[in-house]
């Protein structure tokens, strides 16, 4: 589907569906996108004296014995369960005076509140050995790189969204993280084939959508996690007040990106290549 909308465009789909069912679709205006939300944490509902119970699940990955457990917690409840596209899932319609049984009953799971919120916010797809398109490990790197940036920068790191696919059919979005990060290959100097990944920035949804572009290419597996501790740090050590990490690779150039992780900008390689 998403080939045929790139070939056609948005026109020539509507165009065609309407030609085929033989009729005009009514037009709507789109309202505005509002601001992102994970839905992490305990939030009341509109209905009075209830509330839903936002729980973040560790890179998507989950036991088919814990979610046995949330459906028995939620059929107690007599609430539900919905997942959202961050791979993580609200746990509704909690009356007011369990949400604290319930926050306990979660963490006894394997499911915690307390939590960096970047283990929220960060997915990747299911990746090698499972996906036939996948060309790099993507969960397990994934946890690495989020392990290892806990470490260094702790609770700063909240709000910071990791999106990691193996190919480019994009199935964890790494188009609209703050940094993406997209499985590719390189040989190295004997000219064994070894993983790396585009890294992707500027990325987006909500009132500051946008399509991430690639920054740096190609960068080795080994390397990935000094290059991102590098952007993380600069980030925080030179961003202005309450400055999220968008904002600062907006304001701040290819070129001085490159400086600082010590590594060539795509931009740059590629305007070489042309001028060859």
């Amino acid at each position: 589907m998403k080939f045929m909308v790139d070939d056609y465009g948005p026109d020539g789909i509507r165009e065609e569906v309407e030609r085929r069912l033989g009729r005009t679709l009514p037009r709507y205006e789109l309202p505005p996108p509002g601001e992102l939300s994970d839905h992490v944490g305990v939030h009341p509902q509109r209905q009075s004296g209830m509330s839903y119970v936002g729980v973040p699940v560790h890179l998507g990955l989950v036991t088919g014995e814990r979610l046995i457990a949330v459906s028995d917690l939620a059929d107690d409840l007599g609430g539900d369960v919905r997942v959202t596209r961050q791979q993580n899932f609200v746990l509704t319609n909690v009356p007011d005076a369990r949400v604290d049984e319930t926050v306990a009953r979660l963490a006894e799971i394997g499911f915690p509140l307390d939590v960096n919120r970047v283990r929220a916010s960060s997915i990747a797809c299911t990746g090698e050995p499972h996906c036939n398109f996948s060309v790099t490990e993507t969960k397990p790197r994934l946890d690495r790189l989020v392990q290892r940036l806990e470490n260094r920068f702790g609770d700063d790191l909240a709000g910071l969204r990791l999106h990691l696919d193996g190919c480019p059919h994009a199935c964890a979005h790494h188009w609209v993280g703050d940094l993406g990060f997209q499985g590719t290959t390189l040989r190295d100097e004997a000219g064994r084939r070894r993983q790396a990944y585009d890294v992707f920035l500027r990325g987006g949804l909500g009132p500051r959508a946008a399509i991430a572009r690639p920054v740096f290419r190609r960068v080795p597996t080994e390397e990935l996690d000094e290059t991102v501790e590098r952007l993380v740090g600069g980030w925080l050590a030179a961003r202005d007040g309450a400055e999220d990490f968008r904002a600062f690779c907006d304001r701040t150039s290819d070129d001085e990106l490159g400086a600082l992780v010590g590594r060539e900008p795509a931009r740059a390689r590629e305007k070489e290549a042309e001028a060859a």
